[in-house]
């Protein structure tokens, strides 16, 4: 006999959807992690690229 008070146990498909969240949560989190770090590399090397051609120039 299960009253008001207490919770049922949520089902399977609950749970499935709450993980497949959780894990596009962090997939996307990845994502955009890896978007930043390529363009601070990108920028990096835009700017160790002009200094070298600036230094060439004198």
């Amino acid at each position: 006999m299960t009253g008001p008070a207490t919770m049922p146990r949520p089902p399977r498909r609950i749970e499935l959807v709450r993980r497949l969240i959780a894990l596009g949560t962090l997939a996307c989190a990845a994502a955009a992690g890896l978007v930043e770090l390529v363009a601070l590399q990108r920028s990096r090397h835009q700017l160790r690229r002009g200094r070298q051609q600036h230094t060439a120039h004198h």
